[in-house]
């Protein structure tokens, strides 16, 4: 990812700004992408804040390339992408959780701070201990979602997060965490959005070909059905509500905080990329890029 990014920003320099927005447990960097050159249509787009579910990461990353590749003569409705983006800038983070994927992708061996490699031993016993998992420890990390401390970072947002009653302790998943908001992760989006006055946000997760956009506190409902029919036109996944039978049933998302804040509530969706088991097989991602390649553009042209 770190040499895509040098790359983009060598090559593409006019209409690329990559800037941190803060890092992780094990001092890794959490980058922000800046395309577009709108004053007032900010959008925020972020991926891989489960670390098995890295494929949404190269999705974010080969959407940049595309349009930076395409900026000048690419169309969506006849409309060049240069003009698309005179109307929306668009906050791409590619990997809010880089240490939950090096720990899925390569274990605890790329985890660089001893005491952190001792709480993942941790959650593995934790998790032995209440039957939550019966997998050898390398299949274990390869499932895994969590931070390097073990906090799922989607159920550590300000959104029903006293209503979480899943993993007691630190955990490879699931696990809400000592407080809200309590990891640097969700720090960094959290103070992102604080920082802009977003109109939409979009979180792509893994699996299922589908769109959640509701929750039950959610003050912008009709907004993010809108925002879903969009995403669904041009994706061909299925709209669901998040009370649906694949629903996600459990708080603390990022995309329920973003729509339920008191001050400013962000119309917002969740997109469920590919149909297998997590982590997604590799030969998945050709259907994903196909069926997401527009996205931005879709966004982009009905802020036009």
């Amino acid at each position: 990812m770190l040499i895509d990014l040098q790359y983009f920003k060598k090559i593409y320099s006019d209409n690329i700004e990559i800037n941190t927005i803060g890092s992780s447990h094990d001092n890794r960097d959490i980058y922000e992408v800046i395309l577009g050159k709108s004053n007032k249509n900010h959008v925020l787009i972020h991926a891989g804040i489960h670390g098995r579910e890295y494929l949404t990461s190269l999705l974010i990353i080969k959407q940049i390339e595309y349009y930076l590749k395409n900026y000048e003569n690419g169309k969506y409705y006849g409309i060049k992408y240069k003009e698309l983006f005179n109307s929306v800038t668009f906050h791409l983070i590619p990997m809010v959780n880089p240490d939950g994927i090096t720990i899925s992708q390569i274990g605890v061996k790329g985890i660089k701070d001893e005491k952190l490699k001792d709480s993942i031993y941790e959650c593995y016993y934790n998790d032995l201990n209440a039957r939550y998992t019966c997998d050898r420890f390398k299949n274990y990390l390869r499932k895994w979602k969590a931070n390097a401390v073990g906090v799922d970072l989607n159920r550590n947002f300000d959104a029903g997060w006293n209503e979480i009653n899943q993993s007691k302790k630190c955990s490879f998943a699931n696990y809400k965490g000592k407080c809200c908001n309590s990891e640097p992760e969700s720090k960094a989006l959290v103070n992102l959005v604080n920082k802009y006055n977003f109109i939409y946000t979009v979180s792509y997760h893994s699996s299922g070909n589908l769109i959640y956009w509701d929750y039950k506190d959610s003050l912008v409902k009709n907004e993010c059905s809108k925002l879903a029919d969009l995403i669904s036109s041009v994706t061909g996944y299925t709209k669901e509500k998040s009370d649906s039978e694949y629903s996600e049933v459990i708080p603390g998302g990022f995309k329920d905080w973003a729509t339920s804040k008191p001050n400013n509530p962000i119309p917002s969706v969740t997109i469920e990329v590919g149909l297998g088991k997590c982590p997604l097989k590799n030969s998945e991602f050709k259907y994903i890029w196909n069926d997401n390649y527009r996205v931005l553009a879709a966004i982009a042209y009905m802020l036009k």
